[in-house]
């Protein structure tokens, strides 16, 4: 074959040419790194690329655990400081409740002791930067102060551990400890009361008495016998009477309102403060008040059913609502579920206190909902009607038979479709189903769901066909077809994966590259929402004020000698003494997870004031006191302010039962809540490790995907020199001459 000069001299161009890009990459890589574009080495591209995705991480990992360890440091530090100071505490409390000491000996003890309670004040203000270590997420405001007078503050009877064992049942131990209100006469006589039962003991009882029943052989309280009498107590016996700190509310009036059916209980104290309750159907809630734009009293609550109340006081309109209870069918099966037969399925609605609400029962035909039916007991369909399938779901519309009745809107949702990023999140669509051919998987289900865009409804269809199945017989690959209603239908094709729950995900990808999942439920595990609403009116009845039997104006009698006649009167027992009180929250601060799901038990680096002080009768889960569950935050410190007074008071007695009671209880607790940051701060100091170790390991992987031999470079950088140069030495004796040589 006959080679062309024009031949020869583009085939030596291009090899002169590829010697020169080489040799430019080469020089490129002289800076120490073989990787400046993804040409360059794609295979090393990628991993480089992922593992500087891992550097950053762990570099704010290492950032945000460093945070954390810094903060619990200061934290742990002052805590030490607050365990040293609670030991001293009870060191003095042992000390002052010897009886060889005078007044005056207990009294000075008092001033010292006092003086570390402020301490400890102090101490729970402590910051780093502008920022309180023990306020919660309120971490702005200074969580600690003390009142600058004294106040009266309710006392209690703190039961020692054989107390509290014997008096099981009558004693509320859901505190920190265990305790019940101390009551006097107007003789001076003491008297101890059981709130939780209402139950009154004497003293001489609950001090001595209970031991000689041990000694008999009854190792448990009988009120029967061992109460001298019983005081009704209603609902919320501690919050009527005392503020979350102890101290106790002054008098106040009760009014009674009257709103068809709703009984609106309204008790105000000496300051103007209102405590208001809605009583209907046998219960008593608490309601929170408002006001509307026409500036109408508006009160709200939720009941035990779930449902949220409103009720405008000023018109009589009572709205109750539902919505959103979520519930998951049970009981069915695949075949069961497309059948063409109607099919029943259980549905538990499970709220937060754990109470069965919503449907007991659902009814499927084709897996399209057709019929719904209530508990037994308040609530019996009277009525049922099927939606339109094309709306986007399969609803219900059911009444129950009061008067008036409550609408509810039972809609069910077999499968819901979001882009695959945010499938994780609430951003999905829920889709109603049909079974195509009454089949279940793996033939035909249609899908759809409506949307509504400038007043403009379009209705989303999207069929699922399985292609494919595995070796089981399980779905593998789907066809997806999409149709908006235009007419022109689009067919994607997906993989079909089974999750760890029993549900089929289909995921595909649009003609935009974005990629969806469409979760079709296990068909004993549809998903259902509940709504309801219910309104009616009534015209609202003023009542009177009269005087509330509370707080500082509280009193009740007992029948003391058994003659039948409640001759003894009893008040609560009060002292005056400092009481601090907590401004933060009890919500937790993580430093580690920033850009993450949180884990309040690893990754949690504050320790808030309910956590270090804990509560006590007043501000614990049976005192009505606590907010959003949390109590009040400061409940060691005021108990430590008391056992102050006590000793300022000289009470010896008082203090070698009770005192060295309260001050063992605090210490321990502020030593649990020291040890447990300690122990965090010890986990995070190894995960601070582990992080260096892994930085080191990413490092290296970066290393060995970027980083250039530069000894192999030199010597691959001088061959293609020394090939380039040759090249063009030897191209300039073989390659012809030009008709420009030729003249020349």
């Amino acid at each position: 074959m006959r080679v062309s000069s024009t031949q020869m001299i583009g085939r030596y161009q291009k090899q002169l040419n590829d010697s020169y890009e080489n040799q430019t990459k080469l020089m490129e890589q002289s800076d120490g790194s073989k990787l400046h574009r993804p040409s360059d080495d794609s295979v090393n591209y990628s991993k480089y690329l992922r593992y500087q995705n891992s550097s950053t991480e762990n570099e704010q990992y290492q950032s945000n655990v460093k945070t954390g360890i810094s903060w619990m440091k200061t934290a742990d530090s002052a805590m030490v400081n607050m365990v040293d100071i609670m030991t001293t505490l009870k060191e003095k409390t042992i000390q002052a409740a010897t009886d060889t000491n005078g007044e005056v000996d207990v009294q000075a003890i008092g001033k010292e002791y006092l003086a570390k309670v402020y301490e400890l004040v102090s101490l729970g203000n402590t910051q780093q930067g502008d920022r309180y270590m023990f306020a919660g997420q309120s971490d702005l405001t200074q969580p600690f102060t003390v009142s600058s007078e004294k106040k009266d503050r309710g006392l209690t009877k703190t039961l020692d551990d054989p107390q509290k064992e014997f008096f099981k049942g009558e004693v509320d131990d859901s505190g920190n400890v265990a305790q019940m209100l101390e009551l006097t006469t107007a003789d001076n006589h003491t008297y101890y009361m059981s709130t939780l039962s209402g139950n009154i003991y004497s003293k001489q009882f609950m001090d001595e008495g209970y031991k000689e029943r041990i000694a008999d052989g009854r190792n448990r309280v009988d009120p029967t016998i061992d109460a001298v009498g019983q005081i009704p107590l209603g609902t919320n016996f501690i919050m009527h009477n005392f503020y979350p700190n102890g101290v106790i509310r002054d008098g106040g009036t009760q009014r009674v309102d009257t709103i068809g059916n709703y009984t609106i209980t309204r008790e105000t104290y000496g300051e103007g403060e209102e405590i208001i309750t809605v009583g209907y159907g046998g219960y008593q809630y608490t309601a929170k008040k408002t006001t509307n734009a026409n500036d109408e009293e508006i009160l709200t609550y939720t009941d035990n059913d779930g449902f949220a109340v409103t009720i405008n006081t000023n018109t009589g309109d009572v709205d109750t609502s539902l919505t959103s209870l979520e519930g998951e069918v049970t009981g069915g099966s695949a075949s069961s579920f497309a059948s063409s037969s109607p099919q029943t399925y259980t549905l538990d609605h499970k709220t937060e206190n754990g109470l069965i609400k919503g449907l007991s029962s659902l009814e499927f035909t084709e897996g399209v909902l057709t019929n719904a039916v209530l508990p037994p007991g308040p609530f019996t369909v009277t009525s049922a009607n099927k939606a339109d399938y094309d709306k986007g779901c399969n609803q219900f519309t059911i009444y129950d038979n009061n008067t008036p009745s409550t609408e509810y809107t039972v809609t069910s949702y077999p499968a819901r479709l979001a882009d695959s990023a945010n499938f994780g999140s609430a951003s999905y669509t829920n889709m109603s189903a049909r079974v195509i051919n009454n089949s279940p998987n793996p033939n035909s289900m249609e899908y759809k769901y409506s949307s509504t865009e400038n007043g403009v409804t379009t209705t989303y269809t999207y069929t699922v066909d399985v292609v494919e199945q595995d070796a089981n017989g399980e779905p593998k690959r789907a066809n997806v077809t999409v149709d908006d209603g235009s007419g022109n239908p689009v067919t994607y094709s997906g993989a079909v994966q089974k999750n760890d729950d029993g549900d089929y995900d289909v995921h595909f990808q649009d003609a935009d590259k974005k990629d969806w999942t469409l979760r079709t439920f296990a068909p004993d595990k549809v998903k259902v929402e509940v709504s309801a609403t219910k309104t009616e009116q009534s015209q609202p009845i003023t009542g009177t004020p009269t005087p509330l039997n509370v707080g500082s104006d509280w009193s009740g009698s007992i029948d003391v000698d058994g003659d039948g006649t409640a001759e003894t009167t009893l008040t609560f027992a009060t002292i005056k003494q400092y009481v601090v009180e907590y401004s933060g929250d009890d919500k937790s601060i993580s430093m580690v997870k920033r850009n993450g799901a949180i884990d309040p038990t690893a990754d949690t680096v504050n320790t808030s004031g309910q956590k270090l002080f804990g509560s006590d009768i007043f501000d614990n889960v049976n005192s009505g006191n606590q907010i959003n569950g949390a109590a009040s935050g400061a409940a060691a410190l005021n108990d430590m302010l008391c056992v102050a007074a006590k000793m300022d008071a000289g009470d010896v007695r008082w203090l070698s039962s009770d005192g060295i009671t309260l001050s063992d209880v605090a210490h321990s607790k502020v030593l649990d809540a020291e040890t447990t940051v300690a122990a965090r701060q010890n986990v995070y100091d190894s995960v601070s490790t582990m992080l260096d170790k892994q930085n080191e390991t990413i490092t290296e992987d970066i290393s060995n995907a970027s980083d250039a031999d530069v000894a192999k470079l030199a010597v691959m950088l001088m061959t293609m020199q020394t090939i380039y140069n040759m090249s063009l030495s030897v191209g300039s004796r073989i390659l012809p001459q030009s008709l420009t040589d030729y003249l020349g």
